[in-house]
């Protein structure tokens, strides 16, 4: 959930941000299949204004005429595909359906084919699957539904479209490494694949002295993406000099974890390149400038997404690192809980007014196994003292930009969770 920005401190909205249907079939041992939709709020922050009518005084032979120029802002109504064409969209407000999830596994291909025992809970997956990454890393923490896991937030998403490999490597009964490496479209669940190319990423994660399930114990893990934007058409790819359309993506963590019966610690270092844009930030709300809207004077962030984008916006590298936990409060139902991280949306700035950190933090109430309740306090800090953004000519061509560091933003949640 994306809250309003500054100026808005008395927002505040009662809000059902997912609601699942899960549907699982297995016929046989071979197969088992999976559909999730997915209810949600539909929101278009695109931006197009008209004018209506034009503004100009004359006067001829002691007779003045006057007529007006008033200019018209409206939510946009398309999405440019390719150079040519586009899709038309207007679903501001409306309560969307759309699969999450949809996916085929192919459960006893080691086991039955390869005969490999160390292998034999590892399977092919095929269609709309969970992210190799995201979905892992939400389990280990635990906290998904109060917010979104580093790289969720930043921009990776939790549903990839593509075919994938994955399971556990166990001696013994005890697991030493878990994998999940797949091709997937550059787009993903919610957004569809326009582009030329497809996307690859990977994670392993290692357990030196064994676990006894998926997240018990010590692990080590790391992940890499290699992607290109999914509006990278055939028709723009092959034009030189599009990179601003078509330049690659990558997406790195590297991990260290461990959980025990009543804790758990994730701390995570992350790297990027052109994967981080300031609309990652807002979903349904943002600064003016920063969605299309212009504006003028100290309220203006007209540089918001070229200071983020650097040299020729195709050239930026992000670079985070972050911390996760919970501890249960014993003889209680009760478990604190936080996320913290920074993020360097472009290290090529030397002094980027968007640098920023984040946490969630709170307490949990485990009401039973089918139901809990958070409360917890979020922010969005941005922690540079207020300065003037230089003008520079480094492909940017961003404008000498005065208070240029955003205001933090806080708010106070209470979070809901049933699953049965």
């Amino acid at each position: 959930m994306n809250w309003p920005g500054p100026g808005n401190n008395s927002f505040n909205e009662f809000s059902i941000t997912r609601a699942y249907l899960d549907f699982k079939f297995t016929p046989n041992e071979d197969l088992s299949m999976r559909v999730t939709p997915d209810l949600y709020y539909m929101v278009n922050t695109g931006t197009t204004c008209t004018a209506t009518s034009t503004s100009k005084s004359t006067s001829t032979g002691g007779i003045k005429t006057t007529t007006t120029t008033t200019t018209a802002c409206a939510a946009s109504s398309g999405d440019k595909v390719g150079k040519l064409s586009g899709y038309a969209q207007s679903d501001d407000g409306n309560l969307g359906l759309r699969m999450k999830y949809t996916y085929l596994d192919y459960n006893t291909f080691f086991k039955k084919v390869l005969k490999v025992d160390a292998m034999s809970d590892d399977k092919f997956t095929f269609g709309i699957q969970q992210n190799p990454l995201i979905d892992w890393e939400e389990n280990l923490w635990g906290f998904r539904y109060t917010s979104l896991v580093p790289w969720n937030y930043l921009s990776l998403s939790s549903s990839q479209v593509g075919v994938a490999m994955k399971g556990p490597i166990k001696f013994h009964e005890l697991q030493y490494a878990d994998y999940d490496f797949g091709v997937y479209d550059d787009g993903n669940f919610h957004n569809q694949e326009r582009g030329a190319f497809k996307q690859v990423m990977g994670r392993v994660t290692v357990n030196p002295l064994g676990a006894h399930s998926r997240y018990d114990g010590l692990g080590l893990t790391g992940f890499y993406d290699y992607a290109y934007s999914q509006n990278c058409a055939p028709d723009v790819s092959s034009i030189p000099g599009s990179n601003g359309t078509c330049g690659h993506i990558a997406r790195a963590a590297a991990l260290a974890h461990y959980t025990a019966e009543t804790w758990g610690i994730v701390g995570e270092w992350d790297y990027g390149h052109n994967a981080f844009s300031s609309s990652n930030l807002y979903s349904g709300s943002g600064p003016a400038d920063a969605i299309g809207i212009t504006t003028t004077g100290p309220s203006s962030f007209t540089a918001w997404n070229k200071m983020v984008g650097g040299i020729l916006n195709t050239q930026s590298v992000q670079m985070g690192w972050d911390f996760m936990g919970h501890l249960d409060i014993p003889h209680t139902p009760f478990t604190l809980f936080g996320l913290f991280q920074q993020i360097l949306p472009n290290t090529r700035i030397t002094e980027n007014p968007l640098d920023f950190q984040r946490y969630d933090l709170g307490v949990q109430w485990l009401i039973n196994k089918y139901l809990r309740v958070a409360a917890d306090a979020q922010a969005i800090q941005y922690y540079h003292s207020q300065f003037t953004f230089p003008k520079t000519n480094e492909g940017t061509a961003i404008a000498e930009t005065p208070d240029a560091v955003p205001r933090d933003t806080h708010a106070f949640f209470l979070n809901l969770e049933f699953r049965y």
